[in-house]
């Protein structure tokens, strides 16, 4: 059973119909799932780790994470088969399904729960692109630090996020001495504890706090997923009579 809540969420016999198609891979960090400027060749949906989506060539910023409740390649699932300008890479190791783009358009086709998951998640991926822009244009480092910490433990099953300055300033677009500093002020708080590449949630509502209203949203598409698929049921059900 997958644990992609994409995946999961599709009936034995759907599945069973994509399954032929998908391939179990290893996500090492830093590996491309998708290359700025060239044209999408897989997706992947993630079982564990969690990948980053950046924008700009040279001063990346992130502007959309994925984890186990998504997929990469979204452009791909609206039809845009052109070359996109921004990358996705990922950050904390894990695991997840490749599916070639030719296999998925044609199970877009033939699935029609499939479609309606993709186009849940692509609505779900640019509202989180909408509450980047925002975070990055009015938060200070703290803000946008602690919303991305938030967001890392929603997508790991314990909050533990294996995770470094470095990369947390990447992400960021901000100095790694500004990432330290926030760091400290929220182990002094009692909100996290971290050591050398590694990190743990304490308070996480205290942690919640400390985000710009508005900037974090707890990922939510598990929910919508859940309640799409018990209307498209409902629908093939109706159909059935």
């Amino acid at each position: 059973m997958p644990t992609n809540r994409i995946l999961a969420s599709l009936t034995p016999k759907d599945h069973a119909l994509l399954r032929p198609h998908l391939e179990i891979v290893d996500l090492t960090y830093c590996s491309h799932l998708q290359v700025r400027n060239q044209r999408i060749q897989h997706i992947y949906f993630m079982e564990t780790g969690v990948a980053s989506v950046f924008w700009g060539a040279d001063e990346p910023i992130e502007i959309a994470m994925i984890g186990y409740e998504g997929m990469s390649g979204v452009a791909a699932v609206l039809g845009n088969s052109v070359r996109v300008p921004y990358e996705t890479y990922v950050q904390i190791a894990g695991r997840g399904q490749r599916l070639a783009v030719r296999e998925l358009r044609a199970a877009m086709n033939a699935i029609a729960s499939l479609t309606a998951l993709l186009l849940l998640h692509a609505n779900d991926f640019l509202n989180q692109i909408a509450q980047a822009v925002s975070a990055h244009g009015i938060g200070t480092i703290e803000e946008r630090l602690a919303r991305w910490l938030l967001m890392a433990a929603d997508r790991m099953t314990d909050g533990s996020l294996p995770i470094t300055h470095v990369t947390l300033a990447t992400v960021l677009g901000v100095r790694r001495s500004g990432v330290s500093v926030a760091l400290s002020t929220f182990e002094d708080q009692g909100l996290i504890a971290h050591r050398r590449g590694h990190l743990s949630i304490l308070d996480r509502k205290g942690l919640e706090r400390c985000c710009s209203k508005g900037a974090y949203v707890r990922a939510e598409i598990a929910n919508k997923i859940q309640t799409e698929t018990a209307r498209i049921d409902r629908a093939r059900r109706v159909r059935a009579r």
